[in-house]
């Protein structure tokens, strides 16, 4: 079955928050929210936990390019769109 191209990441905004997809230079502020979390969600998120390192939020969004590409998930970074700081994070799968 032809699946089509590739779907093109994309960024949007409305002035107020910009969503885009996330890339390897977001990993530091991942990783720190994600460890500033860690008490409040773990227990939903059974993957973060105490053990949680910067390479962890490296290769997941390493991961979030390679579903661009495939089409199978697009995963954006939520962030200000003034100041650029990582508000979270939304996705889009199956």
């Amino acid at each position: 079955a032809d699946t089509g191209p590739p779907v093109m990441p994309a960024t949007l905004s409305d002035g107020i928050v910009t969503l885009r997809p996330w890339t390897t230079s977001d990993a530091p502020a991942l990783y720190e929210a994600a460890r500033e979390s860690i008490e409040a969600v773990s227990p939903w998120l059974s993957w973060l936990d105490a053990l949680y390192r910067p390479e962890d939020a490296e290769r997941w969004v390493v991961a979030s390019g390679e579903h661009w590409r495939q089409g199978t998930e697009f995963r954006f970074a939520v962030r200000d769109a003034a100041t650029d700081r990582l508000l979270g994070g939304a996705g889009l799968n199956h």
